[in-house]
């Protein structure tokens, strides 16, 4: 039997006539995911998708719309969500899985990158997905979690690119899944639920430390620098980002750590420290060196102090060598 969706009585979500059901018949796959968008229902599959409209019929009084039917359904139920009046998902249909999808009327449009992508077809387990919106500083968030996987892919439309996020584990060295996985705009404030707690916290871009007070530690890391394998000197570096953010009592200015990989971003041996000043030494500046050469070069920047970090760019003048020996 293929998959039915039911109408309560008017104003009476706790009144349900059994006759009021709608029976899919435009696809065989069974229907996994709703939202209700624009006046409009969208009921997706796990291979196909199809809107519905209010046509004021009896006895029931919703109709599919013609012509919005998509060739792409929904891996991940609770992965669809509204993103400025357009819905986003993790996509699956006939040939795979595994793209994230964001509508354009009744098209797809597919926003996820390659390498996301790759990351994401590399789980084990990908129909667990949990994913939620928000907007903050005129940017809008798709966070989208993977829990078996421990992952966390964040999609940014003002800038269209993805970043990832987590918890960091200091006694392990490495990051978990970003804790939130529900958001709610309430109270003027982004309020957020963690699963394993079953809290809500508060979520704001002045918060410094994560949900148990430990630091957020953040990362940027560069493309690779690379030029036809040619010997690349590197004689200093400036991060150029706000300083004189320190607290007010501390003693000791904030660190920022550059570390730089030459086996393609696999190891990061080296880690040099830089300080972003004391409260009020808003000239400071950060500058690293003498960074050594290489021939293909991937840096990363991190921090983990708790103070307001807004990195803005990195400055240096590689020196190519001709030949490669």
């Amino acid at each position: 039997m293929n998959s039915a969706f039911y109408v309560s009585d008017f104003e009476d979500g706790a009144s349900w006539d059994l006759t009021q059901v709608a029976q899919r018949q435009a696809g065989a796959d069974p229907w996994i995911a709703l939202a209700v968008i624009q006046r409009e229902i969208w009921l997706l599959g796990t291979r196909t998708s199809e809107v519905w409209y209010n046509a004021g019929t009896a006895p029931f009084p919703f109709l599919p719309i013609p012509g919005a039917f998509l060739e792409q359904g929904c891996a991940a139920g609770f992965s669809l969500n509204d993103l400025d009046s357009t819905l986003v998902w993790l996509g699956a249909n006939q040939n795979g899985n595994g793209i994230v999808w964001r509508s354009n009327g009744y098209q797809p449009v597919r926003i996820s990158t390659h390498a996301v992508e790759f990351a994401i077809q590399g789980y084990a387990t990908i129909d667990d997905a949990i994913a939620f919106s928000y907007q903050d500083q005129g940017h809008s968030f798709f966070v989208l979690t993977f829990p078996t996987a421990n992952a966390t892919w964040v999609y940014d439309t003002a800038t269209q690119v993805w970043h990832q996020r987590g918890f960091w584990r200091s006694l392990y060295n490495a990051f978990d899944a970003y804790q939130p996985l529900y958001h709610a705009m309430a109270f003027g404030k982004h309020i957020v639920g963690v699963q394993s707690t079953g809290t809500l916290y508060e979520m704001a871009i002045d918060m410094t430390t994560d949900i148990d007070g430990s630091v957020i530690r953040r990362v940027r890391r560069a493309p690779h620098i690379s030029q036809e394998q040619k010997w690349i000197f590197y004689p200093g570096m400036q991060v150029d980002l706000q300083t004189g953010l320190a607290a007010v009592t501390s003693t000791t200015p904030p660190q920022a750590m550059l570390s730089w990989s030459d086996d393609g971003g696999r190891t990061f041996p080296v880690e040099l420290l830089a300080s972003a000043g004391l409260i009020g030494q808003y000239q400071a500046r950060l500058r690293f060196f003498p960074l050594g050469r290489s021939r293909d070069r991937v840096f990363q920047l991190a921090v983990s102090d708790a103070v307001p970090w807004r990195v803005l760019q990195a400055i240096f003048n590689p020196d190519p060598i001709e030949g490669t020996a």
